[in-house]
């Protein structure tokens, strides 16, 4: 019996075409309440529409707008908690402001790290 493996999935930077800006967040210093974002990050990702497997790791009913970016692991440049945001900086969700609701390695390439986002509407 031979035992043969999947070959993985390969990436070009042809399909990371969309710029994505994330940010941390922190408790605003100021006598009023608010949060705080800092700019932690910038790359260029595949963005696509969730699928039923992605939305299993989300916890709400009144989401406006739930994607799945792709990117390259930036290793020790970035490390993606779930506090943090992401803004899309281009297309359809220009300037939409999603949580970080889930992230781990892709399945088919470790180095591409797979993040579910959550917008919520007004």
């Amino acid at each position: 019996m031979t035992i043969r493996q999947r070959p993985q999935q390969q990436f070009n930077s042809g399909e990371f075409r969309t710029p994505i800006q994330f940010f941390t967040t922190s408790a605003d210093e100021g006598p009023y309440p608010g949060v705080k974002q800092e700019k932690a990050f910038f790359t260029l990702s595949e963005i696509y529409e969730s699928s039923t497997k992605d939305l299993e790791h989300v916890n709400t009913t009144n989401a406006k707008h739930i994607v799945t970016i792709l990117f390259r692991n930036p290793h020790v440049d970035y490390q993606i908690k779930h506090s943090d945001m992401f803004r899309v900086l281009d297309g359809m969700y220009m300037d939409v402001e999603f949580e970080v609701q889930h992230f781990a390695p892709s399945k088919d390439n470790k180095e591409i790290i797979k993040v579910v986002g959550v917008a919520y509407g007004s």
